[in-house]
């Protein structure tokens, strides 16, 4: 989305993601509706996801 110039709608994405993952855990996925977890617990992409998703966000902030 930042490559299109979306870059409120991509930052609020973002920060709506990891706030979902602190708040459920690391899980399968989420309902995008409710933000609800769903699927196995402990599952290795969202851990993935947030370590892009805080170190990007990291990136930007120095």
């Amino acid at each position: 989305m930042k490559r299109y110039g979306f870059n409120v709608e991509a930052d609020k994405i973002s920060a709506q993601t990891i706030n979902m993952v602190q708040k459920n855990g690391f899980y399968e996925y989420f309902n995008p509706l409710t933000g609800d977890h769903a699927g196995v617990g402990h599952f290795s992409w969202t851990a993935s996801l947030i370590i892009d998703l805080l170190s990007k966000q990291k990136q930007s902030q120095t």
